[in-house]
């Protein structure tokens, strides 16, 4: 039977999973028109958007982007941050 691993071991080994990933909305606002790009960041400053609001007007538009995505990078929690 294998010895269970310690939380801490646990957090490290998913940190560690992310290790060298690029931020998904960083990949999208690479790809986007300049006036997109604006109007994207424009949104992500604005409290009154929602992140699910964005998903939903990026995925009309045949974005590959997910809401989760979206949300952690408006935290400042991504691989940007």
């Amino acid at each position: 039977m294998t010895k269970p691993f310690r939380l801490l071991d646990e957090i490290r080994a998913n940190v560690n999973d992310t290790a060298g990933r690029t931020c998904a909305v960083k990949v999208v606002l690479e790809t986007l028109t300049p006036d997109d790009r604006a109007d994207l960041l424009a949104a992500f400053d604005d409290l009154s958007v929602t992140s699910a609001a964005i998903y939903r007007a990026l995925n009309h538009r045949g974005v590959d982007v997910s809401q989760f995505s979206l949300q952690r990078h408006r935290r400042g929690e991504c691989r940007c941050g």
